[in-house]
């Protein structure tokens, strides 16, 4: 279940983000590969319930409420699928896959206190089941208890090696208490068991960076647009990078297709305008630092600029003693779409 992150001011290295973002990229959120649904829920558990008696209610009853219970989740129809959530455990208080998938919803709501709860009595009950191991380690993440997050995440691992959002999602916990290595460690075993998730090469991309290891950093950015071509994220960081390594026409074109898939990123406008800057297009560069005040009007750092001279070559800015450069090296942690 992709249980999609994810830690990442313009002073201006990081992205702009609030206290309260967790301090990792990108989380996985539900095992599947479509990230955000709850699709594998549907096709996971309907089988399971149909094949198995349950007490309580009339036969079919309990599956048939979960089965419309998830339908309701996935189409994001959250009171409805809630209400048929709590009809089961009126009638069976301590059936794991309504508590489970309650816990689940309670998350995506952030309420997060009554996530842990429901998710804690649902692994009480059936501790054999690896996902609920997962799904209360998120909720320990997004509560930033990041090692109860991994003591959760491998509790998971050790019911079922072969799940890759679990390797991902214990990535982003190391890489949260800055234990880069055992991060990169569970990123490469999340690739190794499932190429093809493009958050997990991002993340690879910004360890890379945090290391000042662009060649390595661009090979992650790039394995993650084969796979994501409308990366907005990942094109901003790969234009970094090829800043970095003096590549200023890819870099111009990796910020010009960020630029076009999020018309209102400043950080797009920003690093666009500097690498436009030290190619020598001044004017172009100038057109895309007004785009970005027009973006942000009370960017101070970038009103001071213009004023300076950006058209005639200015390269930084000096304030209060700072040295501003006109980039943002990594896009911090997008906020994660609803699950």
């Amino acid at each position: 279940a992709i249980a999609l992150r994810d830690p990442r001011p313009i002073v201006l290295q990081r992205a702009h983000h609030s206290a309260s973002e967790p301090t990792h990229p990108r989380p996985i959120w539900l095992r599947q590969p479509i990230s955000g649904s709850v699709s594998w829920l549907c096709t996971g558990l309907i089988p399971f319930l149909d094949a198995h008696a349950m007490t309580g209610l009339p036969p079919n009853s309990v599956a048939a409420l979960l089965r419309s219970a998830l339908a309701h989740h996935q189409e994001g129809r959250l009171d409805e699928a809630e209400s048929q959530y709590r009809q089961v455990l009126v009638s069976q208080p301590r059936q794991q896959d309504a508590l489970r998938l309650l816990g689940v919803l309670n998350r995506q709501r952030g309420n997060l206190q009554s996530a842990r709860d429901l998710l804690e009595l649902a692994r009480q009950i059936a501790p054999h089941i690896p996902d609920t191991h997962h799904d209360l380690g998120l909720v320990w993440f997004e509560l930033h208890q990041y090692r109860e997050a991994i003591a959760a995440y491998q509790r998971a691992l050790e019911i079922c090696r072969d799940f890759p959002e679990a390797h991902y999602n214990l990535g982003n916990a190391y890489y949260a208490l800055g234990e880069r290595d055992h991060a990169a460690a569970s990123y490469l075993e999340a690739i190794n068991q499932q190429p093809n998730l493009a958050e997990v090469h991002f993340n690879l991309g910004l360890l890379e960076q945090d290391r000042r290891n662009d060649p390595a950093a661009v090979i992650h950015y790039e394995n993650a647009l084969r796979i994501r071509p409308h990366y907005p994220e990942a094109l901003l960081n790969l234009g970094l990078s090829q800043t970095n390594l003096g590549e200023l026409k890819e870099a111009t074109s990796s910020f010009q297709k960020a630029l076009a898939l999020r018309p209102d990123s400043i950080e797009a406008c920003l690093n666009l305008g500097d690498v436009l800057q030290r190619a020598g297009a001044f004017a172009e560069s100038e057109s895309c630092c007004r785009r970005a005040l027009a973006l942000q009007p009370v960017h101070h750092d970038l009103q001071s600029r213009l004023r300076s001279g950006l058209g005639q070559g200015e390269l930084v800015l000096h304030d209060g003693g700072q040295r501003h450069l006109l980039r943002v090296a990594r896009l911090g942690c997008p906020r994660c779409p609803p699950a």
